[in-house]
């Protein structure tokens, strides 16, 4: 009897270790995906104020900011926008051979094979507030300080609320961009991936449609306009 009542809490003890065991691993794997959606980046230079070079392990990547936009530097004999100068030379004295942590959202890549990312100076919070955003990461400051209007697309949406409070405040003390004494300036619009197009049916959707999110990433392909979705032999999913 003692040795059926001992095996049967030796039984019980190792099946407790045995599920303490894999409870950890979960947890280990759990926080280990979380900490794989940032990744270490060495700053090269600044193209503008929302595009860099950096490094990546010894590979050089250009990394295009979710979320944002910044006004155009003079390109192809077009004269550079109302403070794209100012927003570049702010982006470069911030960043440059700085190491920073790079967040994906849902879109990896653009078109152009740019990484869309969020910026962060530190450490990332796991789950950040609107002041994180304000402090931490070079998007919010930059639209913070007027340098940057707040743009999203879907699927990249993640801290739209936060950008446009940001904006809204930048407005209210007319920064930067706001401080030409326009009262509505024209919204400025990153046409990254406004069009997203599923490369395996050859059909194309716009934002504000619902069948927007049913393209999956690896299928997915963006075009600016729908007449260079149509040109590219994509036809609209309605």
């Amino acid at each position: 009897m003692l040795r059926l009542i001992f095996a049967i809490f030796l039984a019980l003890t190792l099946t407790s270790c045995d599920q303490n065991l894999k409870q950890n691993e979960i947890q280990m794997e759990s926080a280990k995906e979380e900490k794989q959606i940032y990744q270490k980046a060495k700053v090269k230079y600044a193209v503008d104020g929302d595009t860099i070079w950096v490094d990546i392990d010894g590979k050089d990547e250009k990394v295009r900011f979710v979320g944002v936009n910044t006004p155009e530097i003079a390109k192809d004999g077009k004269p550079a926008e109302f403070m794209a100068d100012e927003a570049k030379d702010f982006t470069n004295s911030i960043l440059k051979n700085k190491e920073i942590y790079l967040e994906k959202d849902i879109s990896d890549r653009d078109k152009y094979d740019r990484l869309l990312r969020y910026i962060w100076l530190e450490e990332p919070s796991t789950n950040p507030s609107l002041s994180d955003i304000e402090k931490n990461t070079l998007n919010g400051i930059l639209v913070k300080e007027g340098l940057a209007y707040a743009n999203y697309y879907k699927p990249d949406i993640k801290y739209q609320e936060y950008l446009k409070e940001l904006e809204r405040s930048a407005q209210d003390n007319k920064l930067g961009i706001w401080s030409d004494g326009t009262e509505q300036k024209e919204e400025k619009i990153d046409q990254t991936h406004l069009i997203k197009g599923n490369k395996n049916s050859k059909v194309y959707h716009l934002p504000e449609w619902d069948s927007y999110d049913t393209v999956k990433e690896k299928n997915a392909v963006y075009f600016e306009t729908e007449k260079e979705a149509k040109d590219a032999g994509f036809r609209p999913a309605r």
